[in-house]
C-alpha cells in the first residue's frame, strides 16, 4: 500500500498528505503550481514545488547537489541516480536541491507529526472506540444538565412545585438553553485545545484529536468543528455513520475541518 507524506498548499490552505503520483496527477490538473509552497515530514522548512526535481519536468542530466530524507548531502550522478528521499517503499523517489529560497517555516506542533516525521504507521481511532468516548463525555456532562432539567420540569405547570414566577421560570429556560449548548462547546474545544488533545472520554480509550497534517488544531478551528458536527444531527447522523467507510476513520466534521482522531502511540 502506496504510503502518502506530502503536503503542499493552495491559496492559504494546507492540504495533504499526498503520495508522489498524487503530486503529480495535482500538476497535470493544473492544481499545483511552481512556486506552490510544498513539505514532508522530514524537512525542517516548506520549499517551492518547482524546486522537487521530477515533479514538474524529468531531470535530463546530471545537476547540482541534493538532500537526503536524513538530510545527508549527496551528489547527482548520471540521470535517474539522484540522492532519493524516500515517500515510501513502492513509490517513485523525488529529490530537492539543499540551496533555495528561504521558504516559510511550517511550525510541527502535535504528536502526529513526529510520528509521520518518523514514516510510523498511524492507527486512526475505529467508530465503536469513539462511541464510547462520546458516551462517557455525555455522562460527565449529564452530571450538570439533568439536575437542571429536574428543576426546569419541577418548575412548569401544573406541578410547580418550587413555587416560581413566570419570570424566573423564563430565567430558568434561558440558563438551560445556555447549559444545553454552550456547555458541550466549551467542554469540546477547551480539552480538545489543550495539552491532551482529548476529552476526558477521550483519554479513557486512548485516542486524541490532530490535524490531518499532524499539528495541533487551533481553538477556532475546533469551534468550526464542533459546530458542523451539530449538522449530522440533521442529516439522521449520517455524518457520523460515515466514519467507519472514509480512508481515515474521518466523521463529516472532521472532513471539513481537516482533522483525525488517531489512537495515542502508547496505545500502539
Amino acid at each position: 500500500m502506496t504510503t502518502a507524506f506530502w503536503y503542499c498548499t493552495e491559496g492559504e490552505a494546507e492540504l495533504g498528505p499526498f503520495t508522489a503520483d498524487e503530486l503529480r496527477d495535482r500538476v497535470e490538473a493544473g492544481l499545483l503550481h511552481p512556486s506552490d509552497d510544498i513539505w514532508r515530514p522530514g524537512l525542517d522548512e516548506w520549499i517551492a514545488a518547482r524546486e522537487v526535481e521530477g515533479l514538474f519536468e524529468p531531470v535530463e542530466a546530471a545537476g547540482p547537489r541534493v538532500a537526503t530524507s536524513t538530510g545527508d548531502v549527496g551528489e547527482v550522478g548520471e540521470v535517474g541516480e539522484l540522492a532519493e528521499i524516500d515517500l515510501d517503499d513502492d513509490d517513485d523517489e523525488l529529490t530537492f536541491p539543499v540551496e533555495h529560497d528561504t521558504p516559510r517555516v511550517r511550525e510541527v506542533g502535535g504528536p502526529l507529526a513526529d510520528r509521520l516525521a518518523g514514516h510510523e504507521e498511524i492507527e486512526y481511532a475505529r467508530f465503536l472506540t469513539r462511541a464510547v468516548a462520546s458516551l462517557l463525555d455525555g455522562l460527565i456532562l449529564a452530571v450538570v444538565q439533568i439536575p437542571l432539567q429536574a428543576v426546569f420540569f419541577l418548575s412548569q405547570p401544573p406541578l410547580n412545585t418550587l413555587q416560581l414566577t413566570a419570570f424566573q421560570r423564563d430565567a430558568l429556560e434561558w440558563v438551560l438553553l445556555v447549559v444545553g449548548q454552550v456547555l458541550p462547546l466549551a467542554y469540546s474545544v477547551w480539552l480538545l485545545g489543550g495539552p491532551s488533545q482529548a476529552t476526558f472520554g477521550m483519554r479513557a480509550l486512548k485516542i486524541h484529536i490532530e490535524q490531518i497534517d499532524g499539528d495541533r488544531p487551533g481553538r477556532w478551528r475546533l469551534v468550526g468543528r464542533h459546530l458542523v458536527s451539530l449538522v449530522s444531527y440533521f442529516m439522521l447522523t449520517i455524518g457520523y455513520l460515515m466514519q467507519p467507510f472514509t480512508p481515515r476513520k474521518q466523521t463529516l466534521h472532521d472532513l471539513v475541518c481537516g482533522t483525525v482522531v488517531v489512537m495515542d502511540e502508547a496505545s500502539e
